[in-house]
């Protein structure tokens, strides 16, 4: 299952870090450690993915 494909639009990409961080903030007004790490290694994987369309 792809979660992004390569042919995202900008504006598409920015909903999606809009929504990442929007889930982040949330996510640390209640921290708990396993989502902590699963939002960060999602957002790694998805900064890596877009990079590497990028280029």
């Amino acid at each position: 299952m792809h979660l992004f494909s390569p042919s995202l639009s900008p504006e598409t990409s920015r909903q999606v870090v809009d929504s990442v961080s929007q889930a982040l903030y949330y996510n640390s007004l209640k921290p708990s450690r396993p989502a902590t790490i699963w939002w960060g290694g999602l957002v790694g994987l998805w900064l890596r993915l877009y990079c590497s369309v990028l280029q």
